[in-house]
């Protein structure tokens, strides 16, 4: 039990100045396991719609805005989280519903694109799901 009390402060203690609040995007991808999308199969043009992902965070991190840029047939979606640098953190995780309203402005076959993290190792990822844009 002692060396796991000694792991928790190591890794609580390995974060910048205590106190400082960075911004990032938000883990999408953490040890191989991608985040759950809620989105429609298909939409009327021209119809805003909801779309969400559901991230983790941990107990010290606060859930951050979602952001869209939108064209005729994509969306992309990016999720950001706060991360507070603190020398010891509870190891608990907190689940997020990042929701969104899209709107697509051509029918056919229109594509979400989440942005996010993979943890570990913070690369840059994209989640794509398709979306059936109909006349009707």
């Amino acid at each position: 039990m002692r060396r796991f009390a000694l792991l928790l402060m190591t890794f609580g203690c390995s974060r910048p100045t205590e106190g400082t609040v960075e911004r990032s995007l938000a883990p999408i991808i953490r040890a191989g396991d991608t985040s759950t999308i809620v989105a429609p199969a298909s939409v009327p043009l021209n119809t805003p719609v909801s779309v969400s992902i559901i991230t983790v965070r941990g107990a010290c991190d606060r859930q951050g805005e979602t952001e869209v840029q939108s064209s005729p047939r994509s969306a992309e979606i990016r999720v950001w989280q706060y991360f507070v640098h603190v020398k010891a953190c509870v190891l608990l995780l907190y689940r997020d519903t990042n929701t969104a309203t899209v709107q697509f402005s051509a029918p056919g076959t229109a594509t979400l694109r989440f942005v996010g993290l993979r943890v570990p190792g913070g690369d840059r990822v994209e989640i794509s799901r398709s979306i059936e844009v109909t006349l009707q």
